[in-house]
């Protein structure tokens, strides 16, 4: 009977450290070390098959000089406008396996004088790439029309543009206005002949 308790107690230990043994091992497997990138670089381009896409990239150097691409940056994306700058989204912002980021151009995206849009991409405080930034522009927009409003009627306009109806009260209020004074003096005058006359007789 003190041989078989024996027996399973020696079972039970073997058991018990086999399986610490195993958690220990399963607890120190750590994942393949993050390999670190130098000289990042992010580039804008941009292609027209199926629509209008602005695809950013991200490359960096890994430690044998070989230019890879970089997986996991966020990366914004903007078109430069007059007063700012218009962010541009897609679904996913987050570089892939192939280091890019690809957005669709919105529609009726207006542009300059020669069609012109101009985009700007950045990378900010990235523990693997730091601050990056890029810029581009394509002739992608829609005309801007742009109207010549110092030529119109308008009340910020200059006296010769001046609205009409604004013409006609200025010169009628100044003509009521020298009207009454030439009333005025025209009264004096004969008042003052009036006087001349009583005088005399």
């Amino acid at each position: 009977m003190k041989n078989k308790l024996k027996y399973i107690f020696i079972v039970l230990i073997g058991i018990t450290a086999f399986g610490f043994q195993k958690i220990y091992a399963d607890g120190d497997t750590k994942t393949a070390p993050e390999i670190k990138v130098t000289d990042a670089t992010l580039k804008l381009s941009f292609d027209t098959t199926g629509g209008k896409h602005i695809i950013a990239t991200v490359n960096a150097k890994d430690p044998s000089g070989a230019v890879v691409p970089v997986k996991d940056v966020t990366i914004a994306v903007f078109i430069k406008k007059s007063f700012g700058m218009l962010p541009v989204t897609g679904d996913n912002m987050v570089t892939d396996e192939t280091g890019t980021v690809t957005v669709n151009l919105p529609k009726n995206m207006p542009g300059d004088k020669d069609n012109m849009i101009n985009f700007s991409s950045k990378v900010d405080g990235d523990p693997k790439v730091g601050d990056l930034e890029a810029t581009g522009n394509i002739n992608w927009g829609t005309p801007a029309k742009i109207e010549n409003n110092l030529n119109k009627r308008a009340l910020w306009a200059a006296r010769a543009n001046a609205p009409i109806s604004l013409v006609i009260a200025a010169n009628l209020i100044i003509t009521l206005v020298w009207g009454t004074i030439i009333y005025i003096l025209f009264k004096l005058i004969t008042i003052n002949r009036l006087g001349k006359n009583e005088n005399t007789i």
